[in-house]
């Protein structure tokens, strides 16, 4: 179907200011055209229908380049995987994307499951069986044995074990590779400020990864693995803790130069962890540990600020599915990240224009620009000057087909004089799905 959607402004996802009155044509699932002003240009020739958000802002979906679907946000995920069987967290992944989906996520990174569950319900989803954002699905990460995360069964030693294991996820369909380049914290058995592989294990991964059109992320917390995925060329970093093996948090202005210089990709998933700090801020009392814990995150704040002024690509990334981190509440995630120093713009921009490039798909997604698949949220309010705005969320717009809405469709016929709301049953099912 050919069509135009209208709103009364649009942020496009490329950092750029909001463009007021703005129409966009829309064939099948592509932008064909973006307008601003309130009539139609004539070179547009026939519409079938008008979707009507006048009143309301338009923005790219947003993009969570961190999440763990399998997860569901408890107070001790790595226990409950320890019992329950594949079919279980295919069903839980499948309800996490809904829930990201409603809430304006249109695609998410998965970052790490067991077996192959998250490459099956990125094909569900594809095929439109149940609603869902696009999903990048790196499938098992790649970890030393008993390394962070070897419980999805990832485990991959040496060279010759790094190449096998990449060449068998790359046959499974995996749109990048993870390595856990460092310990972790929901993996007690390891140290998340050392190093889990050598310079050249990394260097390996990247490079056969490359081979085969796929990007690496890296897992890392402490400052040597850091420095081995930097140098070695991983796409991006995740978490990016600055820690020491002693576990501290101590910036190091090298490492830091060095990343914005290589313009490598940091996604920080401020989320993870913020509930449970928040909680132990509003305590009356708290043990040393606790008062270790809190000034050991707002140390890392600190630094993630000072990364940004500096340049440095900060991702939006929420770790979705760890501890206490449930899926559902994306606003969370871009008021951290304007807490380091952004603008709602900027922080918009690091959820679309800027997440699409670190993903390795700005091609198709990211931006509302004229050749981008048609993934928009319409939200009542202004996100450029207040991100609670992306609460009142009306449209969900999933490559061409509006899929969710707090309120009706506004569809409406082609003459844009008619009042009459175009009734169209077979767009209903999704939009009240989440009732």
């Amino acid at each position: 179907m050919r069509f135009i959607l209208r709103g009364k402004q649009l942020i496009d996802g490329t950092g750029a200011a909001v463009l007021p009155a703005p129409l966009l044509l829309i064939d099948n699932t592509q932008i064909c055209a973006v307008h601003s002003g309130h009539e139609t240009p004539r070179a547009w020739g026939h519409v079938d229908r008008l979707l009507d958000y006048s009143h309301c802002t338009l923005l790219p979906g947003l993009i969570d380049a961190h999440v763990h679907l399998i997860w569901g946000g408890t107070a001790d995920p790595v226990a409950d995987l320890a019992h329950e069987s594949n079919d279980l967290l295919l069903l839980r992944a499948a309800d996490n994307a809904r829930l990201s989906l409603f809430a304006g996520v249109t695609t998410v990174r998965d970052c790490g499951g067991r077996a192959g569950t998250t490459f099956v319900l990125r094909e569900a989803i594809a095929r439109g069986l149940i609603p869902g954002p696009r999903v990048r699905a790196c499938g098992r990460p790649l970890t030393p044995p008993g390394g962070h995360c070897h419980f999805f069964h990832g485990e991959a030693d040496g060279l010759t074990g790094i190449r096998d294991a990449i060449a068998r996820l790359a046959d499974e369909g995996a749109d990048f590779i993870k390595i856990m380049a460092t310990g972790g914290g929901m993996t007690a058995t390891t140290n998340p400020g050392v190093a889990s592989y050598t310079a050249g294990e990394i260097r390996t991964a990247v490079e056969d990864a490359a081979a085969r059109g796929l990007t690496v992320g890296a897992h890392c917390h402490g400052v040597e693995g850091m420095w081995h995925a930097v140098e070695a060329g991983c796409r991006t970093i995740e978490h990016a803790s600055f820690m020491t093996p002693e576990r501290a948090i101590v910036y190091d202005p090298r490492l830091g130069e060095r990343l914005v210089a290589r313009g490598t990709y940091i996604v920080p998933t401020l989320p993870a962890g913020y509930h449970p700090a928040a909680r132990l801020r509003r305590q009356a009392t708290r043990t040393h540990d606790e008062d270790q814990g809190l000034r050991a995150r707002e140390r890392r704040e600190a630094i993630m600020a000072t990364l940004y002024r500096m340049g440095a690509r900060l991702v939006y990334g929420t770790d979705n599915g760890v501890n206490l981190t449930p899926f559902g509440e994306p606003v969370l995630g871009l008021q951290l990240m304007e807490q380091l120093g952004m603008t709602p713009l900027q922080a918009l921009h690091s959820a679309t224009g800027l997440a699409a490039e670190a993903l390795d798909v700005a091609d198709t997604l990211g931006t509302l620009q004229v050749g981008k698949q048609a993934d928009i949220l319409a939200v009542a309010g202004d996100p450029s000057q207040d991100l609670r705005a992306l609460t009142h969320l009306e449209m969900v717009m999933l490559g061409g087909r509006p899929l969710a809405s707090s309120a009706p469709i506004h569809w409406q016929d082609a003459a844009w004089h008619s009042d009459t709301p175009y009734e169209d049953s077979t767009r209903t099912a999704y939009a009240q799905a989440d009732d």
